[in-house]
Order: C-alpha cells, then sequence, then structure tokens
C-alpha cells in the first residue's frame, strides 16, 4: 500500500508538470499570436490613421492653410516664397511638425536658396515619414534632399566641409545627392499605381544626371516621368498640379534634347511647357520653359523670334529675379535683328 501511495504520489506530481508545461505553451502561443497581431495592424493601420485622422483635423482650417501655402510656393517669385515660407511656419508653430507640412516648407526654402536649412527641412521630414510609414512623404523628402543638394552651390554661404577643395565642391555636391537615388527605388519598389510624387522622383534625377554630364542617362529619366506625367494628366485634365508636373519634365527633358543636338524635339517640349506654365500660373516655370524655348529659337538661328519672345515674357516674371536673369542675359546675347 506505501508504495502503491507513493506511486500515486509521483504520477500525481508528473501530471501537474505536464498540464502547468502545456499551460505555459499555450501562454507563450497566445503571446505570440497577439505580438503577430498587432506587428500586423500597425502597418496595415497607421497609414489609414494618418490619411484618415490627419484630414480630420484638417477641418480646424489647416487644409486651407496648406492649400495657401502650395499656391504660393507654385506662383513663384520672391515675395511668393517668403510668404509661402512664413505659412508653413506659422502651420508647425500651430500645429507641430509634420512631414507633409515639412516637406512643403523644403521648397520654398531650396527656391530661395537656403539650401542648408531646406536639407535640414527634408531630413526630419524624411525621419518623420518613416515613423508615420508614409511612402509618398519619404520619396518626397528623398526628391527634396536630391534637389537640394545638387543645388547647393547656389547658396553663397553653404557650408562645404574644410577637406573639399573649391574646385572640388560641384562634384562633392553631386556625389552626396547621388547617394540618394538608391533610396528612391527602394521606395518605388513598395509604391502602386501613378501619383506626383514618382514622376518629381524621375525628374529629380534627370536633374541631377543632366548636371553631372551624362545626358543620355537624363533623358531616360525626363522620358519616364512625361510619360507618367502624361497618364495623370489623362485621368484629370482640369488638375493644375498635375499639369505643372507635366511642364517640369518637359522643361528638363529639353535642355537635354538641346544639348544632344535635338534642337527640334527641344522646341517643341519647352513649347508645350511654356503654354503650360502660363496657363498654371508659374513664374519660375515661365522664365525656365521661356529660355529653354529662347534657346532653341536661337539654336535654329530664329533670332527675331527668340527676341520677341523674351520681351514679351519679362513683365510677366518681374517678380522672380531668376528668371529676370535668364531671359535678360539670353535677350542680351541674340544677334541684333537687321
Amino acid at each position: 500500500p506505501r508504495q502503491f501511495f507513493l506511486f500515486q504520489k509521483i504520477g500525481g506530481v508528473r501530471l501537474a508538470q505536464r498540464a502547468a508545461t502545456r499551460l505555459l505553451r499555450c501562454i507563450q502561443f497566445i503571446f505570440s499570436r497577439v505580438k503577430r497581431t498587432k506587428n500586423f495592424l500597425a502597418q496595415r493601420l497607421t497609414p489609414i490613421r494618418f490619411y484618415v485622422i490627419f484630414p480630420h483635423h484638417m477641418a480646424e482650417g489647416l487644409q486651407d492653410k496648406l492649400v495657401a501655402a502650395e499656391a504660393l510656393q507654385v506662383k513663384g517669385g520672391t515675395d511668393n516664397w517668403d510668404q509661402s515660407i512664413k505659412a508653413y511656419e506659422a502651420i508647425i508653430t500651430e500645429q507641430g511638425p509634420s512631414s507633409v507640412v515639412l516637406n512643403g516648407l523644403g521648397v520654398p526654402l531650396r527656391m530661395r536658396n537656403r539650401q542648408p536649412e531646406a536639407i535640414a527641412t527634408f531630413t526630419y521630414a524624411r525621419a518623420l515619414a518613416l515613423k508615420e510609414r508614409d511612402l509618398e512623404a519619404q520619396l518626397t523628402a528623398v526628391n527634396g534632399l536630391i534637389d537640394a543638394w545638387r543645388t547647393g552651390n547656389r547658396c553663397p554661404t553653404f557650408p562645404y566641409p574644410f577637406y573639399v577643395e573649391k574646385e572640388e565642391r560641384l562634384p562633392y555636391l553631386h556625389t552626396v545627392a547621388q547617394s540618394f537615388i538608391p533610396d528612391t527605388d527602394a521606395i518605388m519598389s513598395q509604391m502602386r499605381g501613378l501619383n506626383l510624387t514618382r514622376v518629381e522622383a524621375y525628374n529629380q534625377r534627370g536633374l541631377l544626371y543632366n548636371d553631372m554630364g551624362d545626358i543620355e542617362g537624363a533623358l531616360a529619366e525626363y522620358r519616364e516621368a512625361t510619360r507618367r506625367a502624361r497618364m495623370l494628366t489623362e485621368t484629370d485634365p482640369s488638375n493644375d498640379r498635375y499639369q505643372n508636373r507635366l511642364a517640369r519634365a518637359l522643361t528638363t527633358m529639353g535642355v537635354s534634347l538641346l544639348r544632344n543636338g535635338d534642337v527640334d524635339g527641344a522646341l517643341a517640349g519647352q513649347q508645350e511647357s511654356l503654354g503650360i506654365y502660363l496657363q498654371v500660373d508659374d513664374m519660375r516655370g515661365v522664365g525656365n520653359a521661356g529660355a529653354g524655348v529662347i534657346d532653341a529659337l536661337d539654336a535654329k538661328q530664329d533670332y527675331a523670334a527668340a527676341r520677341k519672345l523674351a520681351k514679351d515674357l519679362l513683365p510677366k516674371v518681374e517678380q522672380d529675379p531668376e528668371s529676370v536673369r535668364m531671359l535678360t542675359e539670353r535677350l542680351a546675347k541674340l544677334p541684333p535683328v537687321l
């Protein structure tokens, strides 16, 4: 009987151990499922929260303020860019920083040749976009970084490292800008469908390759930007933002086409672009496309048409010193019409 009692006791302990082990495994399984479900929901619901809840906060006037700030940015000109900067800064003061607002602020900062501030702004925007899991905002920030680094030489006080000699400054800026191109590939590989941000990515890459002297590489990027921009305009012809991006792609491609010897292609693209910029009232765009048309007409030796266009456009861009400079310089270099 004693042995039987011990046998029962030991058996009961073992049964209890087995039950405890099974219970522990069940708890571990439940926790693992909870963790997986939490991660899944975080990946799926965070973007939804950003796109659905954020517009709800916009109801208090933020959306109107963002639209007004962007309109000033697109119109161009020194005064408009300065007002746009102030508008974005006011939104940040009121609502706090977000990737959308910071990406908006970075553009007029760059256009005012405040590249160091633009770089800092786009860098923070990218960090917030990563946290928000917003791919479009991430790509917008990287596009801005490519643009700001590419044009860093336009800032008279750009803080070059001490080891970069004066003649190496432009290659240094291009090298840093080029380091972001793999990031654009990585982000775009996760995106689906048509959007302006992807169009701008191809355009920014084309601008960089053009500045680096890789004309064929630039044209490949511009053609992709133009193709996608046209598809967007076909979905909504009245959308000024779509039209503006198409015009930008045509203008930048026209510069490379002219450098590559395709004068007729360059002229056709620049003329289409100029018409769009005049329609959407983009002052810097008018200056860029106008300069492109004049360059193509100059190459065709149609000096009378080039001179007339420059004189017609100057009053339209008088608030943008850079556009005035571009047109005035080209007008001065044209041979006199006999």
